[in-house]
């Protein structure tokens, strides 16, 4: 044991609290001990992993949520137990290719993850606030499933100008940029600011609209094409609105003599 300087483990330090560890040496064959200097050791519980949920109201068991393109979730950190009592978090978020740090080191126990783009799991790293204990991870992780961004495509009428008595259509384009399924809501309005549904059963939530003149007066009518997303029962936009197109406007006329008659004065 002479001149002995490798260190030396205690694993009955297995409690917490306070301890003081000092080093005997019998000398032989007198029977005299000497002792060391004592080490002072503060023993902390195990820091045990906290749980994390959705920090909403009324409170929910959830595992998962599906949010609308650039949208935001707040998380919510229940503390575990132990260590000195400070705990500290950073959240990791896996998108297919691992885990990866995406805060810095603090001691709130909310997080508001904000312009989410892409669909992961969620989960927060514990240590204690002295650096003796963890990191411990949480319990289990959240799902965050993301919409894909909405393109609303655009609409043209296939004539501007038409008589009263006459059909004609307004062509939509194409939705693009998401996966998730698509819905239709077509709007008419006589002065460009209040806006009317088209109702299902004449064709308003189609891709295109077949629209007769309104036989109760003539004039400009205008048109626009709403647009919006459903995933996991879910609608986006985020604010629950229609993503709407360009708006297009038909004027009706009530005769061709009428339409004559305005061209043969411009």
């Amino acid at each position: 044991m002479v001149g002995r300087t490798n260190p030396l483990s205690f694993g009955f330090l297995i409690t917490s609290g306070d301890f003081q560890i000092r080093l005997q040496v019998k000398i032989f064959p007198d029977s005299i001990y000497l002792y060391s200097n004592p080490v002072s050791f503060h023993v902390l519980n195990t820091l045990s992993p906290s749980s994390i949920s959705f920090n909403s109201t009324p409170s929910t068991s959830r595992r998962d949520t599906t949010i609308c393109y650039n949208g935001q979730v707040s998380l919510l950190i229940s503390p575990g137990t132990g260590g000195s009592g400070v705990v500290t978090y950073e959240w990791e978020r896996n998108i297919g290719s691992g885990w990866v740090l995406i805060s810095p080191s603090t001691t709130d126990t909310t997080q508001t993850l904000t312009n989410l783009t892409q669909s992961g799991y969620y989960r927060v790293k514990s240590r204690d606030a002295s650096g003796s204990c963890g990191p411990v991870f949480s319990i289990d992780s959240i799902q965050i499933m993301v919409h894909d961004s909405l393109y609303p495509g655009t609409i043209s009428a296939i004539n501007g100008t038409i008589c009263r008595g006459t059909q004609t259509g307004i062509n939509g384009s194409a939705v693009t940029g998401t996966s998730s399924s698509i819905r239709f809501q077509w709007q008419r309005s006589t002065d460009n600011i209040n806006w009317m549904d088209i109702p299902e059963s004449i064709g308003g939530t189609a891709v295109s609209l077949n629209i007769s003149p309104d036989v109760s007066n003539s004039g400009m009518v205008y048109y626009r094409r709403g647009v919006y997303s459903l995933l996991n029962g879910v609608r986006c936009l985020a604010n629950g609105n229609y993503l709407w197109s360009n708006v297009y406007s038909i004027f009706w006329i009530d005769d061709v003599s009428s339409l004559r008659s305005e061209e043969h004065t411009s």
